[in-house]
């Protein structure tokens, strides 16, 4: 007798199973709150406290979960071990910390700015235990709903919904690319399952093997839209400069967490790094970052553009270890890790920079405007924002160098002096565009401004400063301790 659906085992929950899926329950208790919170027009600083703490309290319970035993639910279709549960802790935080220093009256205006942060939350830390494609896609599109709302909080403004339109009908656009290549995949192995597809790719030979390498270059380059790889990254800098900087600072950091992080649990899952052409198409599209994102950063004369290039600079670095596999995922959270985090302090120093000068909120810097921060700013800000720069730029000590140095040291074990070289020259013209911003506030004399502004000070903004500095050398101190913990913990539980 065939048993109903919703009597089957895969929906049980045991003790543990609660336990374990706890941050996403407290997550979707927060989204619940924060709808009831927008419906009834509660103030800025009420949604500002519930979505920091509902995120915070999901972050603490995804690390102190870390060497939980890994754990499959709904059948095999998703799995929580160590790795997806720092990568959902990290993404957490990221967006935690944007969240202290949304303010102004375009979020009293859309108080859903909680809610909608949440579910794009919830979409990034699901995203990483997918294990198959269908659930997979699920989770792309409810951490991207969400991020395409998100960017046009700014709505009475041209810009903002320029950007967020652009974003919009290329996200709509890759998304097909992304359905046709799984589609492939079902039609090669008979199945979404990683497993069944692994089985697959390694059977396949002649024609089946061009099916193969065109399925994972379409989902490829549907995922490299989100991280913004070249040639896929043109709507991130209308986003970075449209969007309000609490947004832009929280996707730029974690999106790129949860999609790399995904990337390589997936394609390692289904054996797509054995496929030929894979490989050579992935590291094609890191060096292409690397370089044209570079010459495009040093061309740039405001902050939050030069910024969407760096990110796609960041994002080429990490496409060329890619195909190593999972022996790389802890290199790749770590350095993601300090990139957001480093992103995180620039955005929130030049909100702060914009309050001081008297400049609308939704402002871009000019880089040669950087000398008048000297009499508006602290050096306590200033060395904040040259702190966040140069460990973008890799600058030894800073937590931003031994992150980068791990990452490319995968090159040199595996040989890849060419991609190497590829890397320390986009690390070299690095250098030109980020000590391009610090020079005007080091070597010319300070102008005093005539800008003032009522409302000169934003105590979240330099909260989320300081507290990106510390967890940024919090991740440099324990880094080489984190990559154990975390390779410890996988063989734990597999």
């Amino acid at each position: 007798m065939p048993i109903d659906f919703f009597d089957s085992s895969i929906f049980y929950l045991g003790p543990d199973d609660w336990k374990n899926l706890s941050p996403f329950i407290l997550l979707f208790a927060g989204i619940a709150v924060l709808v009831v919170a927008a419906s009834m027009r509660a103030k800025d600083l009420v949604l500002r406290t519930l979505s920091f703490s509902f995120l915070s309290g999901a972050a603490v319970l995804f690390f102190a979960s870390l060497l939980s035993q890994g754990r499959f639910f709904l059948g095999s279709s998703m799995e929580l071990g160590p790795m997806e549960r720092i990568v959902a802790g990290g993404i957490c935080l990221i967006a935690a910390l944007s969240s202290l220093y949304v303010r102004g009256p375009d979020y009293a205006r859309h108080s859903e700015w909680g809610a909608l942060l949440l579910i794009c939350v919830l979409g990034m830390c699901l995203l990483p235990t997918a294990r198959n494609w269908v659930a997979f896609f699920v989770y792309l599109e409810v951490l991207s709903i969400p991020a395409y709302l998100l960017s046009a909080l700014y709505s009475n403004r041209e810009k903002s919904l320029e950007a967020s339109m652009k974003y919009l009908m290329m996200g709509a656009f890759v998304s097909c690319f992304f359905l046709l290549g799984i589609s492939l995949f079902f039609a090669v192995s008979g199945s979404f399952k990683f497993e069944a597809i692994s089985v697959a790719m390694t059977a396949a030979a002649g024609p089946q093997q061009f099916l193969c390498f065109t399925a994972v270059a379409l989902v490829f380059s549907s995922l490299a839209f989100k991280v913004s790889l070249f040639p896929f990254h043109f709507w991130a800098a209308d986003v970075y400069q449209g969007a309000p900087a609490p947004i832009a600072s929280f996707l730029a950091g974690a999106t790129k967490l949860s999609v790399f992080s995904s990337i390589v649990l997936a394609f390692s899952e289904c054996g797509l790094w054995d496929i030929p052409g894979v490989s050579l198409y992935v590291k094609l599209l890191g060096v292409l970052s690397v370089v044209l994102g570079a010459v495009m950063a040093l061309t740039q004369s405001r902050l939050r553009r030069m910024l969407a290039y760096s990110g796609v600079v960041n994002a080429g670095f990490v496409a060329l270890v890619l195909p190593n596999g999972l022996s790389v995922l802890p290199s790749v959270i770590g350095f993601l890790l300090v990139y957001a985090l480093s992103v995180l302090i620039c955005f929130a120093v030049h909100e702060i920079a914009l309050l001081r000068l008297g400049r609308s909120m939704d402002d871009d810097l000019e880089i040669n405007s950087f000398v008048e921060l000297k009499s508006k700013l602290s050096p306590f800000y200033l060395v904040l924002l040259g702190f966040a720069l140069l460990s973008l730029a890799g600058i030894p000590p800073l937590p931003g160098f031994f992150t980068k140095y791990v990452l490319l040291s995968v090159l040199a074990k595996n040989s890849a002096f060419l991609l190497l070289a590829v890397a320390l020259i986009g690390t070299f013209l690095g250098l030109g565009f980020y000590l391009r911003s610090l020079v005007p506030m080091a070597l010319y004399p300070a102008i005093d401004s005539k800008k003032t502004n009522s409302e000169t000070s934003s105590s979240g903004a330099s909260l989320t400063a300081i507290a990106a500095t510390v967890f940024s050398l919090l991740v440099l101190f324990g880094f080489t301790y984190l990559q154990g913990l975390i390779s410890s913990a996988e063989l734990m539980a597999r």
